[in-house]
């Protein structure tokens, strides 16, 4: 469940999305050094969205870098590091490892397996500097499979599960921004979760295995009345989120946010609602 925070590339200017991949190649350049190889081919979009909204809400000190790197040798690239990369990066490797757990249960994947060995060795030091806030993780994402063996489609409450972990996740500091931050990240969880069931709610029912809208589809008489459903309810969340956004107090990177939170977050939902539709009249 991870990629569907990202900016949507043809609204955004040229100097805003060097901005952003300036954060996205930070966020790789400290899971490297880290984490090694292992930390950084968990990079993702989402916790790239955390270091840069953490950044323009705290306005920690930035290091800014010109630099090369094995994937890109030809020209250097900006790298914009703060210690809110290095926490978006801390973050990065835990919910990759579980995720990895999770896919390796799912599907048997002997690669996610390898891939969670390789991360696993970092989780003690994870736990003691972050105890409270990896319980609390661990503890959501605990019940939320429970709720997923159980075969709970309360969608509020099963996505509302992940939306806890997220939720955990962008509360850097306990402070007076936390319970906004906490409300934020819970609507982006549940908008992840939700988008991720959307996807692969087919493959899902295929392999015999739990989607929390699977529920919603057998009571649709349509695919189109199914998927005009689960935008309604992904337009709720997301209509909140930008809410609970607008509340924050962010004068820098505030192009790039709103370039996410309103447009960048539908681009995975509407282009598989397109490639359907494309499958579908053929």
């Amino acid at each position: 469940m991870t990629g569907y925070i990202i900016i949507n590339r043809q609204s955004l200017s040229k100097e805003d999305y060097e901005c952003y991949r300036s954060f996205y190649c930070g966020l790789c350049e400290r899971l490297q050094e880290t984490y090694g190889h292992a930390g950084q081919m968990t990079l993702n979009y989402d916790m790239t969205f955390i270091a840069l909204l953490l950044a323009a809400l705290y306005e920690p000190e930035i290091s800014l870098a010109q630099k090369r790197c094995a994937v890109h040798p030809l020209k250097q690239r900006e790298r914009r590091i703060s210690e809110a990369t290095a926490y978006a990066a801390d973050m990065n490797v835990l919910l990759s490892y579980d995720k990895c757990m999770d896919d390796w249960k799912d599907d048997g994947s002997t690669a996610k397996h390898r891939e969670a060995l390789a991360l696993e060795k970092f989780l003690p030091a994870l736990r003691e500097k972050y105890p409270e806030k990896v319980q609390k993780i661990q503890d959501s994402l605990g019940q939320l499979y429970e709720a997923e063996e159980r075969g709970d489609t309360d969608i509020d409450r099963t996505a509302g599960l992940y939306g806890q972990v997220f939720a955990e996740v962008i509360a850097w500091k306990s402070d007076e921004w936390d319970r906004i931050l906490r409300d934020l990240g819970l609507c982006l969880g549940k908008f992840v979760y939700l988008a991720d069931a959307f996807e692969d709610r087919e493959k899902d029912e295929k392999k015999g295995r739990f989607n929390v809208l699977s529920a919603l589809r057998a009571g649709s008489e349509a695919d189109e009345t199914y998927e005009d459903l689960v935008f309604a309810i992904l337009n709720g969340v997301m209509g909140d989120a930008v809410r609970l956004f607008s509340l924050l107090p962010i004068v820098e990177y505030v192009p790039i946010l709103k370039n996410i939170l309103y447009a960048g977050v539908w681009t995975r939902p509407n282009a598989f609602r397109a490639r359907h539709h494309r499958k579908e009249q053929k």
